[in-house]
């Protein structure tokens, strides 16, 4: 018996979320100040806000200002800088941190600073960015601990917008890691180009990794080793190595390097730009007849020039990758600087900046959660009455119903259980008996994610989709399966359980190695596959594999060595449902007519556990 090509596949979802929305509150952005930070605060902060407001706010857009920081040094301030007071709220902290503080004092002991309260905020929702020109290691550290990090980010970078004589350019990293691996330069590079499509409005932008020389060889071994990962990585124009005699061209758009080289490189290059500028106001302006000179043959194009190197325009820095939107204006940044750095913050946050970052590494750019109300069950229902109609059967017809879902309606009696297409199989060739059998897929992940936790929650969609198996002879079905699990791998989990917690726990997940083990582990189940059934991947049709993120799709389908153009993918469209996940794929891929009649498709997954397998079918 094989299943025949009669098999239908549907899907349910309900209340699309879509990624991209700009966040704001009653149609305000709204900034977190730390008025505390740099060496000339609270003035240079308060009078920044107020520049900033006078000069560089967009039509359309609005900004209110929370302001954290010393009511006695402040408030004052706020009293002169009435625009500033009447777009703002104001919070008093008693602590601020300190430029010469460390990190991890400053972590531990200024709980009330102005720069932790800022944050706070961020993480409450009552802000959408930070802007502060205080200690950077303790910027970082407090954003970290209290925001965390993107889904698939473990290490945040500093990134900037440099200027050449021809354009613009993003560098990074420029001081949080000082020793950086190949893979965290990979991420920065991931990251950088990211960040130059939505800042630099580049539709493909060209990266370079920074090094001493642009022959293979030359650099160390993790500026070697980010080469080879970079070199074919999906996604990314990378186009080798830069040297820094050559930024200036304007011939690439992101620059990647480690925080130690990369801070020297801004700081040498900021202070270079300061001295040419004050050089040429001081020596070529000096007279009053080179001044009528300039004025008459050069003022506009030498003030365009000025003004495009002048590092005070290009104050903020961004802490890219952190859950949240982090500028660093310069800590002896004045009012000019620092307004500029809001600006800064006020772009990202209006581009919506991280949420792309999200949608380049994941994929997911929507998602459906489900109603209040509606259960598994009612996902799975509509999902199956959807599959018989277009499977053209009475409900009467179906003989097995198996229902797979990590989300149950009750403990008991079960609307579910984890199982695999395979076992649907088996049984109907075990048993004459059963002609039609019903395999659904069903969840809401929605109700298991931590909403606290942005590392995962914004993975996970609510969906159903189901399959109609028929028992028949014939060329077309199910060809081999193999199913493994290791127990020993507990990598991603719940945090309880009815018998531990008395409920159900939220979705627990070390994302670095739940992405290592999926690549190895979906990989080898896939040349499993192959060699069972003495084939070649190039025999493969179609492959369908587990909706997790693109990033583990990418990185199997290279490993193979198989066309992406052949590989069915729509985490875009409702992110990782889990047991929901292949079915919805499959749903659409036959309604977009790309699985046909006859051809050889490969299904792949991989489940908590942890537990993995495939399925190769005829369709």
């Amino acid at each position: 018996m094989a299943v025949t090509k009669e098999n239908e596949f549907s899907l349910s979802n309900r209340q699309n979320d879509y990624y991209g929305m700009l966040p704001t509150v009653n149609n305000h952005i709204v900034i977190a100040l730390d008025a505390m930070g740099g060496d000339f605060a609270p003035l240079s902060v308060i009078q920044g806000a107020g520049f900033f407001l006078d000069n560089l706010v967009d039509p359309g857009i609005k900004v209110l200002f929370h302001i954290y920081g010393d009511k006695e040094k402040v408030s004052p301030l706020l009293l002169k800088y009435k625009k500033v007071s009447n777009n703002s709220e104001f919070t008093h902290c008693s602590d601020n941190v300190l430029a010469n503080d460390k990190p991890s004092f400053a972590l531990r002991h200024r709980k009330d600073s102005s720069m932790k309260a800022a944050i706070v905020a961020v993480k409450e929702g009552k802000a959408f960015g930070v802007v502060s020109s205080g200690n950077t290691g303790a910027l970082m550290a407090i954003s970290r601990f209290i925001l965390g990090t993107l889904p698939n980010i473990y290490r945040p970078a500093i990134v900037s917008i440099c200027p050449t004589k021809t354009k613009s350019f993003a560098l990074l990293d420029l001081g949080a890691n000082v020793d950086c691996n190949a893979d965290s330069l990979f991420q920065f590079a991931l990251m950088g180009s990211i960040f130059a499509k939505v800042a630099l409005k580049i539709d493909n932008p060209e990266v370079a990794l920074l090094n001493i020389g642009t022959e293979e060889v030359k650099g160390n071994d993790s500026v070697r080793g980010a080469f080879e990962l970079l070199k074919n990585a999906p996604g990314i124009n990378f186009k080798g190595y830069i040297e820094a005699s050559e930024f200036l061209e304007g011939n690439i758009d992101v620059i990647v390097a480690d925080g130690f080289v990369g801070n020297i490189m801004l700081k040498t290059a900021e202070a270079t730009a300061s001295t040419f500028i004050n050089l040429i106001k001081q020596e070529v302006l000096s007279s009053w007849a080179a001044k009528m000179l300039v004025g008459i043959l050069l003022k506009s194009k030498l003030n365009k020039a000025l003004t495009r190197f002048n590092p005070k325009i290009r104050s903020g820095a961004m802490f890219l990758g952190l859950n949240g939107i982090i500028i660093k204006s310069h800590g002896n940044s004045d009012a000019i600087s620092f307004a500029h750095a809001i600006k800064f913050a006020v772009n990202a946050i209006s581009e919506n900046l991280n949420q792309k970052i999200i949608n380049g590494r994941t994929g997911i750019v929507q998602r459906h959660i489900a109603d209040e109300g509606e259960l598994t069950s009612d996902l799975a229902v509509n999902a199956a009455k959807s599959a018989i109609e277009k499977a053209k059967i009475s409900v009467d017809e179906i003989d097995l119903i198996i229902v797979a879902t990590t989300t149950p309606d009750k403990t008991f009696p079960s609307c579910a259980t984890i199982v695999q297409i395979t076992v649907a199989d088996s049984l109907i060739k075990s048993n004459n008996r059963i002609k039609y059998a019903l395999v659904i897929g069903a969840e809401i992940m929605s109700r298991i994610v931590d909403w606290e936790d942005r590392s995962t929650c914004v993975l996970f969609g609510d969906g159903a989709g189901a399959v109609i198996i028929k028992s028949e002879m014939g060329s077309s079905g199910i060809i081999s399966t193999n199913l493994h699990s290791d127990g020993n791998v507990d990598v991603l989990c719940t945090n309880g359980g009815v018998s531990s917690t008395d409920d159900s726990g939220k979705i627990c997940m070390n994302g670095r190695e739940v992405f290592k083990h999926a690549v190895d582990k979906l990989t080898a189940s896939v040349e499993e596959t192959l060699r069972c059934n003495n084939l070649k991947i190039t025999d493969i049709d179609w492959l369908t594999p587990h909706q997790a993120n693109i990033r583990i799709i990418e990185a199997v389908v290279k490993k193979l060595d198989f066309p992406i153009e052949k590989v069915i993918n729509t985490v875009d469209k409702h992110a990782n449902t889990s047991a929901a996940s292949i079915p919805l794929a499959l749903d659409y891929a036959i309604q977009e007519s790309k699985i046909k009649s006859g051809n050889l498709v490969l299904l792949i997954a991989i489940g908590a556990g942890l537990t993995w397998g495939s399925v190769l079918l005829r369709y």
